[in-house]
């Protein structure tokens, strides 16, 4: 289900914070990284100290290359969840390397 076809705040029954998880995660699979940020940030309004909805959507952030929001949802799921301490230290590599890329690609 495309995620401008959910609306949480208008529905009869509405959905959990996991069953809006699962559509995500299916539109990240599918490609659809805007799709899934969306969704992830409408489990995050209604579970806000759940460190993997953050941490999904920090990955999906990244595929659109929204690396300082994908930076913040990293560090957030770190603090909120200090088992997410392995994920933090490999997503900011990555988010380090992609900023480093693009500052010398835009120098070109």
């Amino acid at each position: 289900m495309p995620a401008e076809a959910m609306d949480i705040d208008h529905m009869e029954t509405p959905l959990t914070a996991e069953q809006i998880k699962a559509e995500a995660n299916q539109e990240y699979k599918a490609g659809n990284y805007a799709a899934a940020v969306d969704l992830y940030s409408q489990s995050i309004k209604l579970e806000p100290t759940n460190a993997t909805y953050y941490g999904n959507r920090s990955a999906a952030l990244m595929m659109i290359k929204k690396y300082s929001d994908a930076s913040k949802d990293c560090l957030t799921a770190v603090r909120l969840d200090p088992a997410f301490v392995k994920f933090g230290k490999e997503e900011r590599s990555k988010l380090q390397k992609e900023e480093m890329k693009r500052k010398r690609d835009h120098r070109k």
